[in-house]
């Protein structure tokens, strides 16, 4: 009887320790083809000391059709994992569970992972900005639907057609894939090419897509100078990589010299700490923005000592540092909802009224300006295409009392 007490009293104590063992993931579904990152959450389950295995379940019985490519712990209750859907998994749910060889037991899913039928042919949606000029160099954000851009990664190739027939005085070459659906590229233009519309044929192993009247080639411009500097927005204290664009310029030549200006007077504490040639119309700049600065916009100017000099006015904005402006947002009156947010997101105040909202992403990119017809206490924001999900945004919103800044997550 003791032996038999004794027994049951073990096989309680192993079971209470497996009781919670769980696990989430996010993001928890993918198309076949698809390779994505995913972050597994332990529920009473931790990833470290020792290894740790994933498994995936179709009704009960392990599968290999979606294959883990790699799987490290981020602390101690936190996995990420890489992982690719074969062309042969089948549409529909799938548990998981996932094991470290210090735990006893294994963490059983919460959520199921799902694997999401196609949803039709591959096609490229939008390429934004999408006006050049003969000289310059341009980085645009491509996207599409139903495409592969990260699977195909290193086979991308871009190529432009005017009239239906190729050319080489616009070619891009991929610069950051983002994700399947969306990749950075820089656009170059000949100082030859012709004004117009330009297509853009995208060609990987996986598809062969098309967007018609993509670029536009403005009216040539004889007169060499800055054209964009990217971000064009800093904070105060912040320490930044600039990148500075223009057309027909001369940055590979002599020995650059930028200076930022506000109202006419040269600026000390907007210091350049390093410069990186990267071709006659790329200039990269390492800059600190140091504590003192005036906020508000900045006029910039480039001289290479051989009597090329080049500015442009309102090029960079210094603002408030991020984070740091708690005193500024009115948290009672001004509502960001909802909050993550998929498709749109309303901006709304209590006392004062709207009138502009911008959304940078985290490299103080402007990617949408939205100003109402009339400033009003309450707006919708419908993203654009450069809105992309997983993604945190900041928020500057221009009231009739000031500027204000919100945090916004985008699932």
């Amino acid at each position: 009887m003791k032996k038999i007490y004794l027994l049951f009293v073990v096989c309680l104590i192993f079971g209470l320790e497996s009781i919670g063992q769980t696990a989430t993931m996010n993001p928890n579904s993918a198309r076949r083809l698809d390779q994505l990152t995913v972050t597994i959450t332990g529920n009473g389950y931790t990833f470290t000391p020792g290894s740790n295995t994933l498994q995936f379940f179709r009704n009960g019985s392990p599968t290999t059709h979606i294959r883990v490519n790699n799987l490290l712990p981020d602390g101690a209750n936190k996995l990420r994992a890489n992982l690719f859907v074969q062309s042969s998994a089948t549409v529909g749910n799938y548990t998981y569970q996932v094991k470290n060889s210090f735990q006893s037991g294994s963490a059983a899913s919460t959520n199921n992972f799902i694997v999401r039928p196609d949803t039709g042919k591959a096609r490229l949606v939008s390429m934004m900005p999408n006006v050049t000029q003969p000289g310059e160099v341009l980085r645009v954000l491509i996207t599409g639907e139903n495409t592969h851009f990260l699977q195909a990664s290193q086979t991308n190739m871009l190529l432009f057609f005017k009239n239906g027939s190729s050319t080489n005085e616009v070619y891009g070459d991929p610069d950051e894939i983002i994700s399947n659906n969306a990749m950075f590229a820089l656009i170059y233009t000949s100082p030859q090419a012709a004004s117009g519309k330009y297509d853009l044929e995208l060609d990987n192993p996986f598809e062969n897509v098309a967007l018609p009247d993509a670029l536009t080639v403005a009216g040539t411009n004889n007169k060499p100078g800055i054209v964009s500097l990217t971000p064009a927005i800093g904070g105060i204290g912040e320490t930044l990589s600039v990148t500075i664009l223009g057309t027909r310029t001369k940055f590979t030549s002599g020995s650059p010299t930028v200076v930022f200006f506000r109202q006419g007077t040269p600026t000390v504490g907007m210091q350049i700490n390093n410069y990186t040639k990267v071709n006659d119309s790329n200039l990269v700049v390492n800059l600190t923005i140091q504590p003192g600065v005036s906020r508000g916009f900045y006029q910039v100017a480039y001289a290479n000592g051989l009597g090329d000099v080049y500015d442009k006015s309102n090029a960079f904005e210094v603002t408030w540092p991020v984070g740091l402006r708690q005193e500024q947002v009115k948290q009672a009156s001004l509502k960001v909802y909802p909050n993550p947010a998929k498709s749109s997101v309303i901006i709304s105040d209590e006392i004062d009224a709207i009138e502009c909202v911008e959304v940078f992403d985290l490299n103080g990119r402007l990617v949408q300006n939205e100003i109402p017809e009339k400033p009003a206490k309450e707006m919708e924001v419908t993203f654009n295409e450069m809105m992309l999900p997983q993604q945190l945004y900041l928020l500057r919103i221009k009231t009739s009392q000031g500027y204000y800044f919100k945090k916004l997550a985008v699932e």
